[in-house]
């Protein structure tokens, strides 16, 4: 694989390429020169004005907010407020719940075989015996109790720890969940009666099993171990988000960011938040969430989904909080990497056995008529799937590129293999779109080699491609297709509707947009969104929502520039990485509207908070804080 990079590098075509794209042709160029003088005019006029305080490239928001007034009275209500987090944080720490918890926990990763032995096999004879007496065993349940005791009785004499189980696994590794069979600091309780308690917590289990469905009591665990993990180390809960957020609902997803914010807020110590680059714009940007929800048109409904808003801003800030660390970042990558390597491996999985037949208002079934199937996995659709694949390959870039070793490298390339074929297979040309302006972007600024290697691969693609593919890829623009004329006819309706509601906007959600549609559409053209991501958020939350969504992209991605000349390489890296990823995320928003499913929108205020995380992390050193201590 390096032998043929480096023919290819080294072959005459990629020089010449290389040459034409060479620092010393760009700075000596004509358009260079245009652009240096535009440049310099326009530094010299917004000198000192408030554009230009907005624009410049110093940081400024810490200054700023330390002495604002309003944040001064914040500020001491929020110490007020840590003498009464204090008192919550021991009430916990002391009650007798959580010092029996940690103490299952400890115990559970010492002895897992143990203690799931001890717990399952009296839920087991619980769950038979209310069985047996109220509706009677069939003989397969019956069976089922005796395979199921058969391989619990054994497993109590087994002795291996959490660690020697799972010691292969990078993953668990990675995250400090195995903490290499050490004992964490955890209170102490008496252990006389710890056997008594897991066959009281079995049996208990059972009752639960027989009264209540089983989806039910899954949930029901999988809370109380939640809470209790998160509390312990909230970090963790990054980890779960970056891996589960495509491959479960949204309130999952929101109220598991919610619990790492309260556990995150808790365990906090003073002066660890940081300010993170950007948040000024972010917290507009979340006002403006408010006054649009206040003043919807549909009002009911969009309060309903102010929550969504608000998750937005906590995961930011909550990521940026963590990510400052470049282990807990590169781990919360690597989730997200194999999770979305598994809905990859979901979506071929569906082209080539379920083979549903795509929906119609998914393809112009007139002009292309051979596409019988788009794949879209976990997700709502094809497009909102290419859009999560479109966050992914940057960052698997990255790890190959700053992967030391061979065997690491190749994994890599395999994962980034198989997230390029689902995204093919979803036949979103705004998703290639976008996925061409991330890696072009991550190219320039990386390593411009592969930037010719790219513009090589691409004047070759119409060989190795499927016809298909490539008529796809052809129609882009076209007015022919049934697709694009729809969306040219939607965004002059909503230029329209901008026109009269730029103020306060429409308010949040489809259902404002919707509303307000059917008095400005097109030749009856129906639409449930405005099919342009910048066109929707300025009309669901006006000029303040847009400008300040704008000036926030402007504030993370300024910055990447410099982390690339004076910072640590890895990780200017990984800030190129997203970086790219977010450019093409907003791309592919000119044709569609990407947060159309509030995953993807969940997924872009990750990653922005990851990138303000590193922008922080290479201005100051690695703070300090609970991962270190737990």
């Amino acid at each position: 694989m390096e032998a043929v990079i480096r023919w290819i590098a080294e072959s005459l075509v990629i020089k010449s390429i290389g040459f034409l794209f060479s620092r010393e042709v760009w700075v000596n160029s004509v358009l260079y020169r245009i652009l240096e003088k535009i440049a310099g005019t326009s530094k010299a006029l917004l000198r000192g004005r408030f554009i230009g305080l907005l624009l410049q490239s110093e940081p400024w928001e810490k200054e700023a907010l330390s002495s604002s007034r309003f944040c001064k009275v914040f500020f001491n209500k929020a110490n007020r407020f840590s003498v009464f987090k204090g008192i919550i944080r021991d009430t916990v720490e002391n009650s007798s719940c959580y010092r029996y918890s940690a103490e299952i926990w400890l115990n559970f990763k010492m002895r897992p075989f143990k203690i799931l032995s001890l717990v399952f096999l009296p839920a087991t004879f619980t769950y038979a015996a209310l069985k047996g007496i109220f509706s009677g065993l069939s003989v397969g349940e019956f069976t089922a109790v005796v395979i199921a005791a058969g391989i619990l009785i054994p497993s109590y004499f087994i002795n291996l720890n959490l660690y020697d189980v799972f010691k292969g696994s990078i993953l668990l590794q990675a995250a400090g969940l195995l903490d290499g069979g050490r004992k964490a600091a955890l209170p102490a309780v008496d252990n006389e009666n710890a056997g008594f308690v897991y066959v009281f917590l079995g049996a208990v289990l059972g009752v639960l099993c027989f009264f209540l469905p089983t989806i039910t009591v899954i949930k029901f665990i999988v809370l109380l171990m939640l809470s209790f993990l998160l509390y312990l180390k909230p970090y963790f809960g990054i980890y779960i988000m970056a891996f589960i957020l495509p491959l479960v609902d949204t309130i999952y997803s929101v109220l598991l960011i919610g619990f790492t914010f309260v556990a995150m807020v808790l365990k906090a110590k003073k002066g660890e938040f940081g300010v993170p680059n950007g948040i000024v714009p972010a917290a507009l940007f979340f006002t403006s969430a408010i006054l649009a929800a206040v003043f919807s048109v549909a009002r009911s409904e969009s309060l309903k989904l102010l929550p969504i808003y608000a998750a937005y801003f906590i995961t930011f800030l909550v990521f940026y909080h963590y990510c400052r660390r470049e282990k807990v970042m590169k781990t919360a990558l690597l989730f997200q990497t194999i999770s979305t390597v598994g809905i990859s491996l979901y979506g071929i999985y569906q082209y080539f056995f379920v083979r549903k037949p795509t929906a119609i208002a998914w393809v112009d079934t007139k002009l292309f008529p051979e596409i019988t199937i788009r794949v879209y996995a976990t997700l709502e659709n094809p497009n909102v799937l290419a859009e999560y694949l479109v966050f992914a390959i940057p960052v698997v870039l990255a790890f190959i590129w700053t992967s030391d070793k061979v065997g690491r490298k190749l994994k890599f390339c395999g994962m980034l293999g198989i997230i390029l074929t689902c995204l093919v297979m979803t036949l979103s040309r705004g998703g290639w779109l976008g996925l061409a302006v991330a890696v072009l972007v991550f190219a320039l600024a990386v390593d411009r080699r592969l930037f010719a290697v790219l513009m090589l691969i691409a004047a070759l693609s119409p060989v190795f491609l499927p016809t298909v593919i490539i008529n796809r890829i052809a129609s882009i623009g076209s007015l022919e297709d049934s697709s694009n004329a729809y969306r040219v006819t939607i965004w002059v309706a909503t230029l329209r509707m901008l026109k009269d509601y730029w103020l306060t906007g429409l308010g949040l959600g489809l259902r404002a947009f919707s509303r307000v549609y059917r008095d400005y559409m097109i030749a009856g053209t129906p639409a449930l969104h405005a099919h342009n991501f910048y066109l929707q958020l300025g009309l669901e939350m006006g000029i303040l929502g847009l400008v300040s969504f704008i000036w926030f992209v402007w504030a993370e991605l300024k910055e990447v520039t410099r982390i690339m000349r004076v910072g640590n390489i890895k990780k200017a890296v990984f800030a190129v990485a997203i970086a790219g990823a977010i450019s093409g995320h907003l791309f592919h928003g000119l044709f569609d509207h990407v947060w159309f499913s509030p995953r993807i929108g969940m997924t872009f205020w990750e990653m922005a908070g990851i990138l303000a995380a590193i922008i922080t992390s290479e201005k100051t050193a690695e703070p300090k804080g609970e991962v270190e201590r737990s």
